[in-house]
């Protein structure tokens, strides 16, 4: 059974916030996950996702990005009134102070006696682009992308590393059209080990709980193709 508890991680500037923690139920150590949130916040979706890669054996932890505005809130992307919600909390974010959380955390993960002392990054939406960017800027071991959203914009002022990056995108998605793909694919693999996975038939948000039908098919795939890629860049 996997262990869920919460951590509090100290910020750059001073204040902690709080993260989410999935642990599997085996011996450590684990390779760790930085888990990077939509704009939905810790909600059920990232709680279930966490699971689904500690049972997959990793430690994952998930922290509570939006804690400046809105510490522990949860929004379901199904509901009009919380999206317009979790649009105006993204409207307002902070994506370096993002950053510097996220190293925070990686931080933390690090010094966690159950992690074997490699790190990943794993995110989806806003989180996939977060994740793109600490893959980027050599923060982590590996990085895996569900659908990073304006990625492209930023491709001009960013290096390829030698950190080892998947990137998951759906043929259809409204926020990542085909010209951002192509681009998106390009940057990534020029990089050996680097690769972009396009799903035929979803768009947005394929992974999420509650996907059905080609969204089930595609979002197993790509966290099967996930877990493949991790262990095999974070293994000691």
């Amino acid at each position: 059974m996997i262990s869920e508890s919460q951590l509090s991680i100290t910020s750059a500037d001073g204040p902690t916030f709080s993260a989410y923690v999935a642990t599997p139920d085996s011996t450590p150590p684990f390779p760790g996950i930085v888990l990077i949130q939509e704009i939905f916040g810790i909600n059920a979706n990232i709680r279930w996702t966490a699971r689904r890669f500690a049972a997959a054996g990793f430690l994952v932890v998930a922290p509570d990005l939006f804690w400046r505005s809105a510490p522990g809130v949860e929004l379901d992307p199904t509901d009009p009134q919380q999206r317009a919600r979790a649009m105006e909390l993204n409207g307002a974010f902070d994506s370096q102070r993002a950053i510097e959380d996220c190293r925070q955390t990686l931080d933390a993960i690090r010094r966690h006696p159950a992690c074997n002392g490699r790190v990943g990054a794993v995110g989806y939406c806003l989180g996939g682009r977060l994740a793109f960017l600490l893959a980027t800027q050599g923060t982590v071991e590996a990085g895996v992308c569900f659908y990073p959203v304006a990625v492209q914009t930023q491709l001009k002022t960013l290096r390829a590393s030698r950190v080892p990056l998947l990137v998951h995108l759906g043929a259809e998605d409204a926020l990542c059209k085909p010209d951002a793909q192509q681009e998106i694919k390009s940057f990534v693999e020029s990089s050996q080990e680097s690769r972009v996975i396009v799903y035929e038939g979803v768009g947005h948000g394929f992974a999420r709980l509650g996907r059905v039908g080609v969204a089930a098919s595609a979002g197993d795939s790509a966290e099967s193709e996930s877990f493949e890629f991790l262990k095999r860049h974070l293994a000691r």
